[in-house]
Parts: C-alpha cells; sequence; structure tokens
C-alpha cells in the first residue's frame, strides 16, 4: 500500500471537496447538448469557453498533481481532461484509456447517485483472472484516481434512467512512477 492506495485494486477513491474549489460556482451555470447514436446518454458542456472551464479545469489538474502524483512524478504531465454529463454506451464496456497516453486517470463526480440508477464505476484487475476490485456508487465531491496500466480497466454500469445527470469531469496524466507498476 503506498500513500493508502491498494496497488492491487488499482484504484483508490476519497471524498475531498477541496478538488472541486475552481469549478464548484461554475458546473450549475452549463448548458448541456445532448449527444446522437452511442452517446445519446452523454451530454456536452455547451458554454465551456465562455465560463472559463478551460482555466478552471487547468487550476484543477494542478491542484490534482500537486496533492495526489507529486510523490510520482517531477513533472506534470496532463494528457487530457474533459467534462460531460452523463455517459458513453461504450464507456459500459470493460475497457482501458491507456492508448490515449495516460497512465494515471481522475474521475471527479459534481453529483450524487442513487444506488437503483446506475452509474456506478467498476475496477478490475485482469492480471489476477478479472477479480473485480471495485464497484463504487459516485457521490458529489468523490475523487477517483484510477491506473491506467494494462493489467486495470474499468466500466461504467449503465444508467437505468437515460435522462439521469452524472456531473464527471476527468483528467489523465502520465506519470514516470506509477503507483501502480
Amino acid at each position: 500500500m503506498k500513500n493508502g492506495w491498494k496497488m492491487d485494486d488499482g484504484f483508490y477513491t476519497e471524498n475531498n471537496v477541496q478538488a472541486f474549489q475552481y469549478l464548484e460556482d461554475t458546473i450549475p451555470n452549463i448548458k448541456w447538448l445532448r449527444g446522437i447514436g452511442n452517446r445519446k446518454d452523454y451530454r456536452f458542456p455547451l458554454n465551456y469557453y465562455i465560463l472559463g472551464m478551460r482555466k478552471k479545469m487547468l487550476m484543477t489538474a494542478d491542484y490534482l498533481f500537486n496533492h495526489y502524483l507529486k510523490p510520482y512524478s517531477e513533472k506534470q504531465d496532463l494528457i487530457y481532461y474533459h467534462c460531460w454529463n452523463g455517459t458513453e454506451q461504450t464507456s459500459c464496456n470493460w475497457h482501458n484509456d491507456f492508448c490515449e497516453g495516460a497512465n494515471i486517470m481522475f474521475l471527479l463526480y459534481f453529483t450524487d447517485m442513487n444506488k437503483d440508477a446506475g452509474g456506478e464505476i467498476m475496477f478490475r484487475n485482469i492480471s489476477q483472472n478479472n477479480r473485480i476490485t471495485a464497484f463504487h456508487l459516485p457521490q458529489k465531491y468523490d475523487v477517483v484516481v484510477g491506473s491506467q496500466d494494462k493489467q486495470f480497466e474499468h466500466r461504467v454500469e449503465h444508467f437505468r434512467d437515460p435522462d439521469m445527470h452524472r456531473i464527471t469531469m476527468n483528467f489523465g496524466f502520465k506519470v514516470s512512477n506509477s503507483p501502480w507498476t
């Protein structure tokens, strides 16, 4: 175990209000545009740039790196960052986002999920016979740190109501010494 992170589980979670400090006032002002096709349960932030979200997300990335990743990398290498409401259907299949270049991801949740509504995030360790290591029901201010190493995969449980709101931000970092490798 490193910093409370279980090495064979591929994830770490905590409720951390501080991680949301730069975006908390912006999220209620977002106008959401519904996707189509396999993204019909997924909404894009329409007025993203008008609200200064890019700058606020980069400030959040700085916080995440300094608070969680500094022991694992001298240099901050932010690969991607996104915001959405809902989930893509493809996210409901087991997958790994390592191909995007990051080896650690963060999911920040801005909404509470109801246990009967779906939307839980699951992790598994494929090197341990696909052992399920997490079945996490996101709550507001949850920060989930996940490994993107090839031995771990994650997925989202299908929503039972396609109009349900699940506002999430995703940050992907490449660190030189991942705690999971």
